[in-house]
């Protein structure tokens, strides 16, 4: 399979939306780190989240899933009404470019709360399938 562009991945069309945390060790000293699968319609995934020294330019980044490890918890899903372009939740979580992470201002929390919030203003919420 090719690897797509950033771009390309950006026009990619969301069906589905699920909010995450990562597993933490027992007595750890990290906070629990949140971030977002999102699946399109041909059944990819990627990964949205925010974190300190994730990306290049920002903080905030978008993955394939495949990249991701395997502790990631789910604790909701939505299933979108209408498929939403990838770009529109990008936009969201990252709160614009370059915008730094910062443990009490812009963390990972905050992105996926935008991302959420961007989720039901586009959507018909009586519509959505909360799992």
């Amino acid at each position: 399979m090719k690897n797509k562009q950033f771009k390309e991945i950006l026009s990619l069309q969301v069906v589905k939306v699920e909010l995450t945390q990562k597993v933490t060790k027992i007595n750890a000293q990290e906070p629990i780190h949140y971030g977002v699968i999102v699946t399109t319609q041909n059944q990819e995934q990627y990964v949205l989240h925010n974190g300190h020294k994730f990306g290049k330019d920002q903080d905030f980044v978008l993955t394939s899933f495949c990249n991701t490890s395997n502790s990631l918890e789910i604790f909701k899903t939505y299933e979108l009404d209408k498929p939403i372009k990838l770009e529109v939740f990008f936009l969201a979580g990252c709160c614009g470019q370059n915008m730094r992470y910062h443990p009490k201002y812009n963390n990972s929390k905050h992105a996926q709360d935008r991302i959420l919030q961007k989720v039901k203003e586009l959507t018909n919420q009586s519509q959505l399938i909360v799992q």
